[in-house]
This record gives C-alpha cells, sequence and structure tokens, in this order.
C-alpha cells in the first residue's frame, strides 16, 4: 500500500513537472511574439491585455513549480 502512494505521488509529480516545462515554452514563445512588437502596440490595449496574459501564465508556472516541490518534499518524509 506505501509502495502505491508513493508511485501514484511520483506519477503526478512528472506530470505536473511536463506540464510545467510545456507552460514555460508556451511563455517563452509569447515573450518572444510580445517582444517583437512595435512599442506602440505594446502599449496599446491589446499589449496590454497580452502582458496580462503573460504574467497571468508566469503565475500558473510558479504554482505548478511550488506544486511539484511540495510533493517532492511529501515524498522525502514518506
Amino acid at each position: 500500500m506505501y509502495s502505491s502512494r508513493r508511485t501514484k505521488l511520483e506519477i503526478i509529480q512528472s506530470s505536473i513537472e511536463q506540464i510545467t516545462s510545456q507552460l514555460r515554452d508556451l511563455v517563452d514563445t509569447e515573450q518572444e511574439r510580445y517582444d517583437s512588437r512595435s512599442e506602440r502596440w505594446q502599449e496599446s490595449e491589446k499589449g496590454e491585455q497580452m502582458q496580462e496574459l503573460l504574467e497571468k501564465l508566469e503565475e500558473a508556472v510558479d504554482s505548478l513549480t511550488d506544486a511539484a516541490s511540495n510533493i517532492e518534499a511529501a515524498l522525502e518524509v514518506m
């Protein structure tokens, strides 16, 4: 039973890390798109919306990173 719970947590942690990596790649791509736009566009409503989107996605990456770290800590206690 103990081994089964540990394995489940390891699978979940791995999944979170994979999703985090994919999301980080998406953020990097979108940041490059934003940076390649003119300053005028960046200051427009659409530019501000994209910047807000990027900030929210960065927060998601941070939250997922924290979740994976917390699972790792839990595994160390098991």
